[in-house]
């Protein structure tokens, strides 16, 4: 482990407090107080990053703000996903013409960070904030970045989730990266009703005691939540959200596009409506940076 640099480490405390806060503008004192450092290593220290560039200081109203310098840092950091100019367009005209929010994101030391988005003014759609911090891929999250992915590959994020998991629900989850693999997108929502009835059925079977019951009476809610005469997953269900990837000249995923639709706008009934423009533009991107699907088998190897 490397030895820690104190000013190093300080900067960045302050750094990263002056990206957050109503306005985002911090005096010395507030500075001080909330990281609990000296008024002059406060001051010493944003008196340099404000020559470097990356803190604004208003002198009227003695503040400090991230400044100038970040804007192209952030570029910088960006331009490094390939595809993004092209996903970027794509984003905002599905936005547009489904009536829908969208957002970029792409999978960073395995943790989702999100790039962009298309529409987070409108309050209907449940949108992530560009402010939002890097979620990490850990079953179930992340599934669509490792459908394409070698089965080591795959048992090596199943093994991210934590705690005992039996051979039964590792299967479960495999199954279900074959659906995404097989439609091409992964589905938020009741979509997989069927995937969720077999998964009880194979647990209750296993299981033993207040579990047994926890499991029949979760299984019962599932099934008395279908109207009389239908089978679990025949009726329409909500698509909480569309989230398909774009792929680099190695196949390997560049980054993913989501769609969120507002409250019942996306179900299964109509779910392909909005797939198809959604996977027609990932296309695009693949296509821009010389992409390729991967070889299929790889799932099933």
């Amino acid at each position: 482990m490397a030895t820690p640099v104190p000013a190093v480490e300080r900067a960045g405390r302050i750094v990263a407090l002056l990206s957050t806060g109503p306005r985002r503008r911090w005096t010395v004192s507030q500075v001080s107080a909330e990281l609990g450092l000296a008024k002059a290593t406060c001051f010493a220290i944003l008196t340099c990053l404000t020559e470097l560039g990356w803190i604004r200081r208003d002198s009227s109203a003695k503040s400090y703000c991230l400044g100038p310098e970040f804007v192209r840092l952030g570029w910088a950091t960006l331009e490094q996903v390939r595809g993004l100019a092209v996903a970027r367009r794509e984003m905002f005209a599905l936005a547009r013409e489904l009536d829908v929010g969208c957002f970029v994101c792409a999978l960073v030391d395995d943790e989702m960070v999100i790039l962009d988005v298309a529409g987070g003014e409108d309050e209907s759609l449940a949108l992530p904030s560009l402010d939002a911090r890097p979620v990490p891929a850990r079953p179930p999250l992340g599934s669509v970045y490792f459908a394409w992915s070698s089965p080591d590959e795959i048992d090596a994020w199943l093994r991210r989730s934590g705690g005992a998991r039996t051979v039964r629900e590792l299967e479960v989850n495999r199954r279900a990266l074959r659906a995404i693999r097989a439609r091409g997108y992964s589905v938020g929502g009741g979509v997989e009703v069927q995937l969720q009835v077999e998964e009880l059925l194979d647990r209750i079977g296993t299981s033993r005691g207040d579990e047994r019951i926890e499991l029949a009476i979760t299984l019962a809610d599932l099934v008395r939540g279908t109207p009389a005469g239908e089978s679990p997953g025949t009726v329409p269900h909500p698509v909480t959200h569309l989230i398909a990837p774009a792929f680099d000249a190695a196949g390997r995923i560049s980054l993913t596009l989501t769609v969120v639709g507002r409250a019942g706008q996306v179900h299964d009934a109509n779910v392909t409506e909005y797939a198809a423009p959604l996977l027609a533009g990932l296309g695009r991107v693949t296509t821009s940076i010389g992409g390729r699907v991967p070889d299929a088998g790889l799932l099933s190897a």
